[in-house]
């Protein structure tokens, strides 16, 4: 049987040694990090979907926050043709980095950009 693939902590768990951040879903202490969270999104084909995932990239200094976001940007476009623990990436479609400042974190520079991602659904026993 299969099922759709959980797109979010599969792509945080790719992002987390190569992102040189923390890396969660939910924000952080720290000064510099990376938020990841999906939106969820459509099918694609009756065997594959299409999330939207979010990228939130957080840094104490705007360059830094800018400089997270292009390095981000670029590893998830990186994903396409990849096959990570059992699912296969296929087309990524990654909107532009946007300077999006966070309400609760005034003292913190964000940099947001959104990207769906086409994805086979996930063999589940």
């Amino acid at each position: 049987m299969q099922a759709p693939a959980d797109v979010e902590y599969l792509v945080r768990e790719y992002l987390k040694p190569l992102a040189g951040v923390p890396v969660s879903s939910k924000t952080t202490n720290d000064k510099n990090f990376l938020v990841a969270f999906s939106l969820g999104g459509p099918e694609a084909t009756l065997v594959s979907g299409r999330p939207r995932l979010v990228f939130d990239c957080y840094g104490e200094r705007e360059a830094l926050a800018i400089k997270l976001a292009q390095r981000v940007w670029g590893l998830v476009k990186g994903l396409d043709g990849l096959f990570l623990d059992g699912v296969q990436f296929y087309e990524v479609e990654a909107n532009l980095p946007v300077n999006l400042p966070h309400p609760d974190k005034p003292t913190l520079f964000r940099y947001q950009f959104n990207a769906a991602i086409h994805v086979h659904h996930a063999v589940i026993a």
